[in-house]
């Protein structure tokens, strides 16, 4: 999540609101190692992305007064830094190109133990808000094992390949796999890996690297019994306000009963966007949660004498909350009234955990699938010398029923495989199928003809 977008559509540093999406959506980095899967192609160090004694200062400069300023996650000492960045100082030095540095001091950013704290280097910052890209079309986290595939886009090079949801690509061209920049490489270059199916067989597959667009849209898909299949992909660059607004009217306009919501893979983005579609589903005067800032758990401290690293406690004091903000179609349409499920698995990161945890605690929505990211901080980002994109988190976040998700993830009510994607749709589906009525049985139009017809059944003369 992003406070500055959320408020201004511009960061501290003045980036444009869809820049801040995508790049929230793509570069949330947790502490088992979520990557910008679909990141543009990383070029080979070359003269130009040589960096500089000067630029290496700033940016750590910079960092240090953010995290000892504005920094703020329950429990994390921020006053440690720099300790944890003499480990890392030598290999600082070291450093001979953006690349290599912003890998470096990722590594001691993450010593913290939480998301949203990540620098990226210019070559993938300055295209973060590319809709086309060049790669093998996945979204992927990196695991001890190698690299999980959670997502793999229609008629992308992936899916070509025959590469499958939950996958795990172990190697590539003969070497372990342990990081996302590896798959990439210039358009039309190819390359084979070994990957772990789910069944623990091996297959090798050729990849070739195309144009891909990043542009990925929600959609409904009516399943039968009077229940939709709502797939949200991204609360970022591809959520349309506009586009999810006419699937909602249709879901009104077509009667269904019943709405499972596919967040698996969604690793967030926007604030508001997030808020636009809970408008759909939410009251507007229920309150989802409470954010939690450095200045509140400061307050906390000085005007109760108690201990602020409660964050739940906190939040309980904290009077302002957070809330859905209903669009004018929203407003028109009304909060759906129906049956709710709610699908995440490891790729539900941030603002779509929020999304999950509201549905279940204010709707009663089960959640289908697998555990969740963990993920959830609101963070600032901001430019800094030579174009790195660095972010730091600058709020906690507790649900209204007092849950804190950072490094808790969500576990689902029903556990269904988030590999194979076609099980926890069904598993949702029987789910809603057993809440909801029968539907009433439709007139057979020809018989209505007849009935309403005063020549029904006469012979012509």
């Amino acid at each position: 999540m992003h406070t500055a977008a959320r408020r201004r559509g511009l960061t501290a540093a003045g980036l444009p609101a869809g820049l801040i999406a995508l790049l929230l959506s793509l570069a949330v980095l947790l502490p088992a190692g979520l990557w910008p899967s679909l990141a543009p192609a990383q070029p080979a160090d070359t003269a130009s992305d040589a960096i500089t004694e000067e630029v290496k200062r700033s940016i750590l400069a910079r960092t240090e007064r953010l995290l000892e300023r504005q920094a703020f996650a329950s429990g994390v000492d921020f006053d440690t830094w720099p300790e944890v960045l003499a480990q890392y100082r030598a290999r600082l030095d070291r450093a001979q190109t953006h690349g290599q540095f912003a890998f470096v001091l990722n590594q001691a950013m993450r010593e913290f133990g939480i998301s949203h704290i990540d620098i990226l280097p210019p070559s993938i910052a300055q295209r973060v808000s590319e809709t086309e890209i060049v790669g093998i079309g996945v979204r992927a986290l990196v695991t001890e094992r190698g690299v999980l595939v959670s997502q793999v886009l229609p008629e992308s090079p992936a899916a070509r390949a025959g590469l499958r949801r939950g996958d795990t690509m172990v190697e590539i061209d003969g070497r372990a796999l342990r990081a996302v920049e590896d798959i990439r490489g210039p358009e039309g270059s190819s390359f084979v890996s070994k990957v772990l199916r789910d069944d623990g067989s091996y297959a090798e597959l050729k990849f070739t690297r195309a144009r891909v667009s990043v542009v990925d849209p929600a959609t409904l898909e009516v399943l039968g019994g009077g229940v939709g299949l709502l797939r949200l992909p991204t609360f970022s660059a591809g959520y349309d306000r506009a586009q999810v607004a006419g699937l909602f009217r249709q879901v009104k306009d077509q009667g269904l009963g019943g709405l499972i919501i596919d967040l698996r893979s969604n690793g967030g983005g926007l604030v508001d966007n997030m808020k636009h579609f809970l408008g759909f589903l939410l009251e507007p005067a229920e309150a989802i949660g409470t954010e939690v800032p450095k200045e509140a758990a400061d307050r906390y401290a000085r005007q109760t004498g108690k201990d602020s690293s409660d964050v739940v406690a906190v939040a309980e004091w904290v009077s302002r909350k957070t809330f859905a903000r209903p669009s004018r179609v929203a407003r028109e349409l009304g909060p759906f009234q129906g049956k709710l499920a709610v699908l995440i698995d490891r790729g539900s990161a941030s603002a779509s955990e929020i999304v999950a945890a509201a549905m279940r605690e204010l709707r009663g929505a089960p959640l289908i699938g697998s555990r969740t990211a963990g993920a959830v901080l609101v963070s600032r980002v901001e430019t800094t010398a030579d174009g790195f994109l660095l972010k730091v988190p600058v709020s906690d976040y507790v649900t209204i029923k007092g849950f804190r998700i950072e490094g808790n993830p969500l576990r689902p009510d029903v556990e269904a495989s988030s590999r194979r994607g076609a099980d926890a749709v069904k598993v949702a589906l029987e789910r809603l199928a057993r809440e909801l009525p029968e539907p009433a049985p439709q007139p057979d139009p020809a018989a209505h003809a007849e009935q309403q017809s005063p020549q029904a059944g006469a012979l012509p003369r």
